[in-house]
């Protein structure tokens, strides 16, 4: 209570339901009465090959985490999060069985209602727009603190093709295994990309 109040965080009571609350109902119930309930010790889903859920409610009937590899039912990383841990999940419903898929890591998904299969759900979570990826330039790598690059050497200079870090501090790319490129050869040895360009781009 005393780090709460230091944070600002002043409640109305402690472990009871407010005093009108008990009034209008009558009663003080062992579960605190609110109008909305925060969980300080949620977890995450844990990851499994094939498993059943089930439970009051849900209408869930079993989850699916596609193998790596498999094209057939592969699922990309979350558009949202970057997470890897995408789960398709087979589900009841007054209509039959449906499909739909979403991310462990920050619960985004994609649930059509109407999905028979799992292909169904499978395409519409794997679709990406077409993004722009002309090379970048030194003010927009100068904003990308932190974030990876695609290095391309420009023809007859050598070099790697490797993803980096943006180090704009040091104006610099660093790659994992001590490669560098240093800003003001972008342009004259060097070209950097959001994402690695399409062969003969």
């Amino acid at each position: 209570m005393t780090a709460c109040e230091g944070w600002g965080l002043i409640f109305d009571t402690v472990n009871e339901s407010l005093p009108d609350w008990i009034e209008a109902f009558g009663t003080q119930p062992r579960k605190v009465g609110a109008t909305e309930y925060w969980d300080d010790k949620a977890s995450r889903i844990p990851v499994a090959h094939r498993f059943f859920v089930g439970g009051a409610g849900d209408d869930s009937i079993e989850l699916f985490e596609p193998a790596q590899g498999n094209e057939n039912p592969e699922l990309k990383p979350c558009p949202f999060c970057g997470g890897t841990n995408v789960f398709y999940e087979r589900y009841g419903g007054p209509a039959g069985e449906r499909w739909r898929c979403w991310c462990a890591e920050c619960l985004a998904g994609i649930d059509p209602g109407t999905a028979q299969e799992m292909g169904q759900v499978r395409e519409m979570w794997n679709r990406r727009p077409e993004l722009p990826n002309a090379p970048l330039t030194l003010e927009e790598l100068r904003e990308m603190d932190g974030d990876p690059v695609w290095i391309i050497p420009i023809c007859g200079s050598g070099g790697f093709c490797t993803w980096m870090l943006v180090d704009a501090e040091y104006e610099l790319c660093r790659e994992a295994h001590g490669e560098m490129a240093v800003f003001e050869n972008c342009g004259k040895t060097w070209l950097a990309y959001r994402y690695k360009p399409e062969e003969g781009a």
